[in-house]
């Protein structure tokens, strides 16, 4: 059976947060950070028009307010 484009994008956020919290155990978490930004950005630009590359970097500027960081386990 075919995986649905949700199932599909559900896989590759698992594999991707799996990638992330694998390199976290051994790099710095701004280094990993910024290296997907740098990545995800050079991929936006590549796949999308530059008109709408601009509408997406405005988009997320002007979403930064309902961005959540993540849950970080408290020492106590």
């Amino acid at each position: 059976m075919m995986k649905t484009v949700d199932e599909k994008l559900e896989q590759s956020h698992e594999n991707t947060m799996r990638f992330v919290y694998q390199q976290l155990e051994s790099t710095d978490p701004q280094m990993v950070a910024s290296t997907m930004l740098a990545i995800a950005i050079r991929l936006y630009k590549t796949i999308l028009t530059p008109q709408d590359f601009e509408k997406f970097v405005n988009t997320v500027a002007g979403d930064l307010d309902k961005v959540r960081p993540f849950n970080r386990p408290s020492i106590n």
